[in-house]
Formats: C-alpha cells, structure tokens, sequence
C-alpha cells in the first residue's frame, strides 16, 4: 500500500541499559540528546552511518562545539557508536560520519523475551567511570539487530564517485561561476546523489554538471548554479533534454 504506516521506520528505540549507561557519564543529558539525534538522523537518511556536520547539529540541538565533542567522546566510549572518516581523492579527510551500532529492526520484536510490567530487565555491571564488563548494550544484543549495510565495496565506490562527482562540481562552479568556492549541505546533497548516480554514473552526472554550468537559465542563475538544485530530480530532467 502506498500510504503503509513503515513502523521499523519510525521508531527510535533506547532500552533500558543504553540509558542508565549514559545516566552515569558526566553531563548525561547532553550524550542523551546527542544520541537521540544520531539515531534520528541515520533514520531520515535510511542509513546506520549517519552524515551530520557540526554546524548542522549545532543548529538542532542548540548546543556548542564543546558540548558535542565531550557527548560525542562518551558515545564513542560507551560503543553506542562509531566516527568513520571519509577520505576525498587526495587522502585527506572530507567529512565523518557516525555510525550507529545498534537500530531496532523489526525483526526482533518477535524474538525479544516479553518482560510483566514492573519486572527488573537485567543490567550490566558500571564503575563510577562510566566503564563496565563487556559491552554497554550486552542486553542490547537481544532487543536490536545488525542494520544490514550495502557490501563495503559497492558503498565505498559509492562513495567515491559522489566525492568524485562533488569534487568536479566544485571546480567548474569555480571555473565558470565564482571565484568564491561554492558552499552545500554534504549530506543533503549526498541522499540526492545516490539514487542519480547508480541510475546515470558519475561520467554522465559529470556531463550534466558541465550542461548545467553552460546553460544560462534564469532559475539557476538565481539559485547561483547551487549544487542541491542540480541535483533536483526535475533539473536533471531538464538537463538531459539539453544534451
């Protein structure tokens, strides 16, 4: 059905361990906010690598630099979840991404142990240091799934290509358009990407770019040839009619 209510979707899922894990970390209710919103983010993005840029997360939590950093340390300590860097063509660092390591899948609803209200829900064992034996989610391990991720290769080529594609974007806008480097959403950009690119390749996405540049359409002059506007569905369209 087109209008199916997607539960697996829609549920952001903390257990019991997870939380009083954080409640004993220094400044729990930010590495709970900051959590949450990882979590969410991945969701949005139908992914359990998460983009989401300091600035973005700022503007959404209403928290400083600082604060995210010490949250996003603790998260990491707790194993709650992962940086991953992304490294451009030249070997250096373009962007992270936070991996989540645990999402609640659907299929395991049916498989974790139903508990009468009011009994205990087994915790781990955490010193005042907000270390404890084993993993953090020992009891998470029962209640969540795996997300299953694209094979490394096909994501990491992926990858590179809208890094590739990006990065060719950028040097015709400089060539063609402004001396000042264009500024985009990675992440935003990168979720309108995917689809384009395993649809068209990056050699014909490149081909678009430089229509694009070329054409002197009044809309993406007042977009200022912006790179989310491209990357429209219906520009692309148009684009192609170009060629």
């Amino acid at each position: 059905m087109q209008n199916e209510f997607k539960l697996e979707e829609n549920l952001i899922i903390l257990s019991a361990p997870t939380i009083q894990a954080i409640l004993k970390e220094k400044n729990p209710a930010d590495i709970l906010a900051l959590y949450a919103f990882y979590y969410y983010t991945a969701k949005w993005q139908k992914t359990n690598q998460a983009y989401a840029s300091i600035s973005f997360t700022k503007k959404a939590l209403h928290l400083g630099e600082d604060r995210i950093s010490k949250a996003t340390k603790a998260l990491i300590r707790l194993k709650l979840i992962e940086r991953i860097e992304d490294r451009d063509e030249n070997g250096r660092i373009a962007r992270y991404y936070i991996k989540i390591n645990y999402i609640w899948c659907k299929d395991t609803l049916d498989r974790y142990p139903q508990k009468p209200v009011g009994e205990d829900i087994p915790l781990p064992e955490i010193d005042g240091t907000g270390n404890q034996e084993g993993n953090a989610l020992s009891v998470n391990n029962i209640i969540y799934s795996k997300v299953k991720t694209l094979p490394s290769k096909e994501k990491d080529t992926i990858h590179k290509d809208i890094g590739e594609l990006f990065s060719y974007y950028k040097k015709q806008f400089l060539d063609k358009v402004s001396n000042t480097p264009p500024v985009f959403n990675w992440g935003a950009c990168e979720k309108l990407a995917r689809p384009l690119m395993k649809d068209l390749g990056l050699e014909h996405m490149k081909h678009l770019v430089d229509v694009y540049m070329r054409t002197r359409d009044q809309f993406y002059v007042d977009n200022a040839y912006s790179l989310s506007c491209f990357l429209s569905t219906k520009i692309i369209h148009k684009l192609n009619q170009k060629k």
